[in-house]
């Protein structure tokens, strides 16, 4: 069996030599390590070739002229050719035995796909922290929903982090995901969204890695993306959806109220939203009906709100 691991980079010249180091030192050995990288303007690309030299594992480097995450992260999927894709943050560790747990757990349950597991966390310079990944995005609530069969409805938020993730290379080419970008969604929330709806998406409660947190993080705990959506606005507009059997239709609608959502934190107590709510709702009608025109209209009610007392303040100065 082939392993491959997949790494997006962007500046990321400060933590990368633990994280190539902590790869290479892996009980069982990766096959080739596939970095793309966005464009950095520190050394992180020259780092890189460097250390993998030094430490003998199989690189495969390629740039990018500045992708964005989503569409980078599928880049670098797509490149591989192993059975089974570790993804890999370029700022975090792994524990030694991570692809030996991993690829053993996979082997004993074949209708899996797509593997997530915990993680302890660090700070920026290695020290521990206190709690795990688990007790920020995987609560016991969403934890139970997952164990009785529901890990799609208890997507309201991702619980599946990206670094922790391994996929077997025939979900990752029959289930491309950066076509969902626009949805404004991270990467590992859309993989996860698409195995769960497929009920192919499987956890590892054991800490496989170190996740480090720290000011200039992309993603996670101190991100920009770490919250993703608000879970009660999300878990409101889908409690609209029709049940469905297929899949593909069950995933589309919970896109669907996913850029609703976002569209809806971009454009709410702003002037503009009361010309856009209207077309909005024309184009989502037919996925939430009548809810819709309640939030729609909740939503146009504060805008104006907002812009009055806007403009009462600026007569009062």
């Amino acid at each position: 069996m082939k392993l491959s691991v997949a790494m997006c980079t962007y500046n990321g010249d400060r933590y990368i030599e633990p994280m190539l180091r902590s790869v290479a030192a892996q009980t069982l050995p990766v096959d080739e390590l596939v970095v793309c990288d966005d464009s950095s303007t520190d050394s992180t690309v020259d780092h890189i070739s460097q250390l993998a030299t030094q430490l003998g594992l199989n690189l495969r480097l390629y740039h990018s002229q500045r992708l964005g995450l989503v569409c980078n992260s599928q880049r670098a999927i797509d490149l591989c050719t192993g059975d089974i894709i570790f993804i890999a943050d370029q700022d975090d560790a792994w524990h030694a035995d991570k692809t030996t747990k991993v690829v053993a757990w996979l082997q004993s349950h074949p209708e899996v796909d797509v593997l997530f597991t915990n993680a302890t966390l660090i700070d920026g310079i290695g020290a521990p922290l206190p709690g795990t990944l688990f007790d920020h995005y995987f609560s016991p609530q969403k934890r139970a929903m997952f164990d009785s069969g529901r890990a799609f409805s208890a997507l309201s938020s991702n619980y599946a982090t990206a670094p922790t993730m391994a996929i077997r290379s025939r979900f990752a080419k029959a289930n491309p995901f950066a076509k969902y970008a626009d949805a404004g969604i991270s990467n590992d929330y859309i993989i996860a969204l698409l195995a769960a709806a497929q009920d192919r998406l499987g956890y590892i409660a054991e800490p496989l890695i170190d996740y480090r947190i720290h000011a200039s993080q992309m993603l996670g705990l101190s991100g920009k993306w770490g919250g993703y959506l608000d879970p009660v606005s999300t878990e409101d507009m889908l409690a609209t959806l029709p049940p469905v059997a297929d899949t593909a239709t069950r995933l589309e609608q919970w896109m669907n109220a996913l850029r609703f959502v976002q569209w809806r934190h971009r454009t709410k107590h702003r002037p503009t939203a009361l010309v856009y709510i209207p077309l909005y709702l024309g184009r989502y009608r037919r996925y939430y009906g009548a809810s819709a025109t309640q939030v729609a209209w909740t939503d146009l009610c504060q805008c104006a709100n907002h812009s009055w007392q806007r403009l009462k303040n600026k007569i009062a100065r």
